[in-house]
């Protein structure tokens, strides 16, 4: 009970400078002009480029529920890492950084002993999307940029296929939101280098595994 506070206690914090980056977000939007990696880019795109971050950072209100936390704080630990990715061409805010490293606390307080058995059919999912994201990682690398980053989201992409293919539903799921980071901070390095239809693809593929999450999600919930 005492962890469980605690691990609730490190999540809030993280949660209120979320929203109050979901504010500047919103700002972004009204303007209908922002900087994405020294890229202008404005209308439609703009807004695809924050739609998976507004999404990550509804699904982490699932943190509430001890099974989801995991989930729920990987996906709000991978929203605060793509805010970091839009501006790596130039100094890394404190906020969304300090955002990061709360809800990682938050992440590793709140890790449950649960466990929650994968089906068979979601199963058979996960390892054609691990497999293919592990495949991505590899094309990926050759034009993932700034280098600053390079590590960062390259990491969310392997550890995101690694989580996938446990069979505990409880560890498997926060592996989604690592890949859904992954693949829209590669659409970013995309746009930026103006491949914008391989772009559109890895933003396709991350929005895809955003509303794939809800499936395990409502598991984790009941």
């Amino acid at each position: 009970m005492r962890r469980d506070r605690l691990a609730v206690f490190i999540y809030l914090p993280a949660f209120i400078i979320s929203l109050y980056m979901l504010l500047g977000i919103g700002m972004i939007i009204l303007t209908n002009e922002a900087i994405v990696l020294g890229k202008s880019v404005e209308g439609d795109t703009l807004l695809m480029m924050e739609t998976p971050i507004i999404a990550l950072i509804l699904l982490s209100l699932s943190y509430l529920k001890r099974k989801a936390r995991f989930f729920a704080g990987i996906s709000l630990f991978s929203a605060f890492a793509l805010m970091i990715v839009q501006r790596a061409d130039i100094t890394i805010h404190v906020i969304p950084l300090a955002g990061l490293v709360l809800s990682l606390f938050a992440l590793i307080v709140g890790f449950p002993k649960d466990k929650q058995q994968v089906s068979l059919n979601e199963r058979v999912i996960n390892i054609v999307i691990g497999i293919s994201s592990i495949f991505a990682l590899v094309r990926a690398w050759n034009f993932v940029w700034p280098n600053e980053v390079k590590p960062l989201i390259l990491l969310l992409g392997a550890l995101g296929a690694l989580l996938v293919l446990f069979k505990n539903r409880v560890i498997s799921s926060g592996g989604i939101p690592l890949l859904a980071a992954f693949y829209c901070s590669t659409s970013y390095a995309l746009y930026a280098l103006n491949y914008n239809l391989y772009g559109q693809i890895f933003w396709a593929a991350s929005v895809v595994l955003i509303v794939y999450s809800l499936i395990p999600l409502r598991k984790l919930l009941r």
